[in-house]
């Protein structure tokens, strides 16, 4: 029977939580990041205001006994609005470097190396207000990130993700009215495009999902109520053949959908299931003892001594009392030490 081999992936999310000052959301959050299977997280609007607030967050984590572990960087905004982190899990990535972080809390850059192959991983959040878009894009941004020729002399791969506040296309918007697409184009073709010509980067989610709409945010204004694809990945055209895959996912802390990256490393060899190895519970509790008593774990049927096989009455031999029981003619009586005796004895 075969064994099932796989490459190890690198899994990534990203994902605009809308405030983490509550303390039973940032736990339910932490909760889920710790059970979750991301390797590299992105948060945007953490709404934290100094970088002790944020270790202490880090370090709170789920709650008792749960804090968050592996590498954290933040660069923080204000109580009420701003804020990006990038969280990393232990023994999964290499040593972690926070290469930039923008003084207001919208744009964080660090480098990591996993299974030999180096990363630049930027987390982005983008003003929501349409018109402070395309100098984010042209000015802020472009700032954030190192020169291509860097990223050749490194060997990195360049990955931006985040709350880009913006869309490319009609394909990544439902419903709403005309005035309401207009205002999510608005920073793509004149800030954020550019950027992604000059790097090579492409939208992961659309290039394998070409025909759909993966709204990520969903809104209700005076335009009336509208879903947009606002948050996403963007990677090398040259890395595309190691995604295996690019989702959205529900159900977490926030008013945004996340979106997860998976990647094989590039250079990865195939992995088998692994070495077998003894399950702990199936061991003993405690050692055995010199005399070589059989251990705790095994059933009491298989360690109960076994009884002694019983000898068959020979014919003509005479039977020994048994211990318990007196022979003819003899008396039974308590012995000395007890508080009462028998008449024969107190006679005697």
């Amino acid at each position: 029977m075969s064994q099932q081999r796989s490459r190890p992936a690198l899994r990534l999310l990203t994902l605009n939580v809308n405030g983490l000052r509550d303390s039973s959301k940032r736990r339910a959050l932490f909760l889920a990041l710790l059970h979750g299977p991301w390797d590299v997280i992105l948060l945007q609007e953490t709404h934290h205001s100094s970088p002790e607030e944020a270790v202490a967050w880090a370090q709170e984590g789920a709650g008792p006994g749960m804090p968050w572990v592996g590498h954290h960087s933040w660069a923080h905004g204000t109580s009420r609005s701003s804020g990006v982190a990038v969280l990393c899990r232990p023994h999964i990535v290499g040593p972690v470097t926070t290469d930039y972080a923008c003084p207001s809390g919208t744009l964080l850059r660090i480098g990591f190396e996993h299974r030999a192959a180096r990363y630049a991983v930027v987390c982005v959040y983008a003003p929501s207000v349409p018109q402070a878009r395309q100098a984010f894009y042209s000015a802020a941004l472009p700032a954030a990130l190192p020169s291509p020729s860097d990223l050749e002399a490194s060997g990195a791969h360049l990955l931006i993700a985040g709350d880009f506040n913006c869309i490319e296309s009609a394909a990544d918007q439902l419903g709403g009215n005309t005035a309401a697409h207009a205002g999510r184009f608005q920073g793509f073709r004149d800030g954020l495009q550019p950027v992604q010509h000059r790097y090579g980067l492409v939208d992961a989610w659309r290039r394998l999902h070409p025909a759909g709409c993966g709204a990520t945010h969903r809104a209700s204004n005076a335009h009336g109520s509208s879903a947009a694809r606002l948050d996403r990945w963007l990677a090398p055209a040259t890395l595309l053949a190691h995604v295996e895959r690019c989702d959205v996912v529900f159900g977490l802390p926030g008013d945004h959908y996340g979106v997860a990256l998976h990647l094989s490393p590039p250079g990865s060899v195939l992995e088998g299931p692994g070495v077998w190895s003894l399950s702990l519970p199936l061991l003993p509790r405690t050692p055995p003892s010199s005399g070589g008593s059989a251990p705790s774990c095994l059933p009491s049927s298989l360690t109960a001594p076994s009884p002694r096989p019983r000898r068959g009455r020979r014919a003509g031999t005479s039977s020994r009392p048994s211990p318990e029981t007196p022979p003819p003619g003899t008396r039974r009586c308590v012995p000395a030490s007890s508080a009462r005796a028998c008449s024969a004895c107190a006679a005697a």
